[in-house]
């Protein structure tokens, strides 16, 4: 799943004014907007973002497999290399991209 950050500039309800915004995109769709000078976020849609974000994370489970073998006919060194590491790593990094979608 890709995840996105834009900053951009964009009028604040809040603010009154056009000021920096950062946009959040997963899987190409906007997500999230919040305004970096007041802190006014907006959420779109949480069930489609739920949808979204379960079919992504199913797919590049399925495809898991595939990636690594390729990844290890590639480059079978730098593979060995990097497994041990990349195996402690993981939950984490699930875990951290699970709470950058939910972060306000």
């Amino acid at each position: 799943m890709a995840i996105e950050k834009i900053k951009t500039g964009l009028f604040c309800v809040h603010c009154g004014e056009a000021t920096p915004h950062e946009l959040t995109y997963i899987s190409d769709k906007l997500v999230k907007t919040k305004c970096l000078k007041c802190g006014l976020a907006l959420k779109f849609d949480e069930q489609e973002l739920l949808l979204v974000y379960s079919e992504d994370f199913v797919r590049r489970i399925i495809t898991k497999p595939g990636r690594v073998l390729e990844e290890s006919f590639n480059d079978l060194s730098s593979f060995l290399k990097s497994l041990p590491i990349r195996i402690i790593t993981k939950p984490e990094r699930i875990i951290k991209e699970i709470k950058d979608i939910m972060d306000d």
